[in-house]
């Protein structure tokens, strides 16, 4: 899943700043900096590892858009980057609410070690957005089906339904839980925005299970 670390010995400023700020978790910090750099030297692009880093940081934060806006105003030659495409790779996945490939991406691409505080980290958002997600749609969903989401072994994902309460009925081989009292227990949404999270994730989960 990572490779050694493939850092430049002789990395620019906004390069040292963009990893300073991953090694702290500032993701908001991490994606500033890029953003200043770039508005700042739009003529002189940051190195390719800065927009692979920015992309991930984007996708922790959940800011599909901005992931999507950095990716296309890269230049090509910047988008054909290893490290870029895989980020970018994730990110797509995300966009179509395909969370299994999202948790693929980041599972079969070698990533350096210094990628690994961001990978990490939106594995478990992942997760936690997919499991919340689950819960606010599902009443019962099987067994099968949220080891795709959430890309965990069956034993996994039977200790994480025990740690969140739901029930295992196991002649169904489904896990049983309650809904949220309020579409608004979703992360990150709000109000008439959260409505349209759950209509359209729930429409996508109900396609999958069919």
């Amino acid at each position: 899943m990572y490779a050694s670390c493939r850092c430049n010995t002789n990395m620019g400023d906004v390069e040292i700043r963009v990893f300073k700020y991953v090694d702290l978790g500032s993701w908001d910090k991490v994606t500033r900096e890029i953003e200043e750099h770039d508005s700042m030297h739009y003529d002189k692009p940051a190195p390719p590892v800065v927009y692979a880093v920015g992309l991930l940081a984007y996708l922790v934060s959940g800011d599909l858009n901005s992931a999507r806006f950095l990716y296309k105003r890269l230049k090509p030659e910047i988008q054909n980057d290893l490290d870029v495409a895989a980020a970018w790779r994730v990110g797509k996945a995300m966009w179509k609410d395909d969370m299994a490939g999202a948790h693929k991406g980041l599972e079969e691409y070698s990533w350096a070690a210094n990628f690994m505080t961001l990978v990490v980290s939106l594995q478990a958002e992942l997760r936690e957005r997919t499991v919340t997600l689950l819960r606010t749609v599902y009443t019962n969903i099987p067994v099968k089906q949220v080891e795709a989401r959430l890309n965990l072994s069956r034993d996994d994902v039977l200790k994480l339904a025990r740690s969140i309460q739901w029930e295992h009925d196991t002649e169904s081989d489904s896990l049983l839980g309650g809904r949220p009292s309020s579409v608004c227990a979703v992360k990150g949404s709000q109000g008439i925005s959260a409505v349209d999270t759950v209509v359209r994730n729930a429409f996508f989960l109900e396609q999958l299970a069919q």
